[in-house]
């Protein structure tokens, strides 16, 4: 009989501790859905704001180019000079 008790005891002692064990892994699970929420926020108004800014600089050399048609004319035409020579030389 009292192995018999024992072994009850241990039955409900590996229940409690099995309740608790899943009880942790749910909480777990949820703080870590609750990162990876703030995470995907984090990047996504990261990426809207890099966005905005690439926008505002196209606008800018945009606007450059337009006060400055010639002036721009000679910068692209100097890149293209210098992406030129840098790839005659790789070859």
């Amino acid at each position: 009989m009292a192995i018999s008790k024992s072994l009850q005891d241990l039955r409900e002692m590996a229940r409690a501790r099995t309740e608790e064990i899943e009880d942790a892994g749910a909480s777990i699970g949820h703080h870590l859905s609750d990162a990876a929420h703030a995470a995907a926020e984090r990047a996504r108004s990261t990426g809207t704001l890099v966005a905005r800014r690439a926008n505002q600089g196209v606008h800018e050399v945009q606007d450059q180019i337009s006060h400055h048609p010639l002036a721009a004319a000679f910068v692209a035409i100097g890149v293209g000079f210098v992406l030129a020579a840098l790839t005659l030389r790789r070859r």
